[in-house]
């Protein structure tokens, strides 16, 4: 027998000691370091293990959380079995979206994030073969009020995931990054309606609202600003937000001797996209 042979109907039991399987899965995440290639036969095997333990309440507390997280992202790494996954197992990116928005731990949110990294981002081509999928969590159906018949739906949940992180203020360190895959997401459907119809009214009001607050500091807001500038000029006529961009204008105009050049960048990118309309404010 080989290890593996031993390992999986030990961490397949339902009658395993949870620690034991926890020391299970520590021991396949480090045999995927040195052995990855090797293990790919047993991987779909593996990895319907692995799902079924993140689902079962009963196993999983923060512990238990990270560890499984951190197998699974050893084994998708040693293997090199990317985007696939997202195929194959539909209720997997909800499950990370879940994760990342509900109330667990910091340390659990940061492994399903290096997970999310890990086996790669699925292109809206590639969604179209999946979206009739069903997708769910324990069971039950993942209401993120989305039309899950749409080719951009993770982009959608992942924009979403990352307002709750850039809105939360014990997440303050990972804003900046927050913001950039934002724009990343916003670039990537800079010519298509849905970004000017479903993504900004999802990015805008948390936009302005942070640029006007205070309690974030003059740096972040000063970028902020400056990366609101890029959105307006990617959907160009399509923007249709005048009143909010004045608004953080106006918020922000006292504080011209910190980042005056993005203040006026902003500005310009506004009058520009939405030229007559600009009037009355000028």
């Amino acid at each position: 027998k080989t290890i593996l042979d031993v390992l999986i109907p030990i961490l397949d039991s339902n009658e395993t000691d949870r620690n034991v399987a926890s020391a299970v899965l520590i021991t396949l995440g480090n045999l995927a370091k040195i052995g990855g290639k090797q293990m790919r036969n047993d991987l779909d095997q593996l990895l319907s293990i692995i799902l079924t333990k993140l689902k079962d309440q009963t196993f999983i507390n923060d512990t238990r959380h990270v560890i499984t997280l951190h197998t699974l992202g050893d084994l998708i790494q040693g293997t090199g079995y990317v985007i696939t996954p997202y195929k194959k197992y539909p209720s997997l990116l909800p499950l990370f979206i879940n994760i990342l928005t509900s109330g667990t731990s910091w340390k659990v949110r940061r492994e399903a994030l290096k997970l999310i990294g890990i086996i790669g981002a699925l292109s809206k081509y590639e969604y179209r073969d999946i979206k009739d999928t069903k997708r769910n969590y324990n069971n039950e159906s993942i209401d993120l009020n989305i039309d899950t018949s749409t080719v951009d739906y993770y982009s959608i949940v992942s924009i979403t995931a990352l307002m709750r992180i850039l809105i939360d203020p014990s997440l303050s360190q990972h804003h900046r990054q927050a913001i950039n895959n934002v724009m990343f997401v916003v670039k990537l459907h800079a010519n298509q309606d849905t970004n000017k119809k479903v993504l900004l009214p999802l990015l805008v009001p948390n936009f302005v609202s942070i640029a006007k607050d205070i309690k974030y500091d003059i740096q972040f807001r000063e970028f902020l600003i400056s990366e609101f500038a890029v959105l307006i000029s990617l959907v160009k006529n399509d923007f249709n937000y005048i009143d909010e961009v004045f608004e953080i204008i106006e918020a922000n105009w006292l504080e011209v001797g910190y980042y005056t050049d993005k203040i006026l960048q902003l500005l310009e990118k506004i009058v520009i996209a939405s030229k007559d309309k600009c009037h009355e404010y000028i």
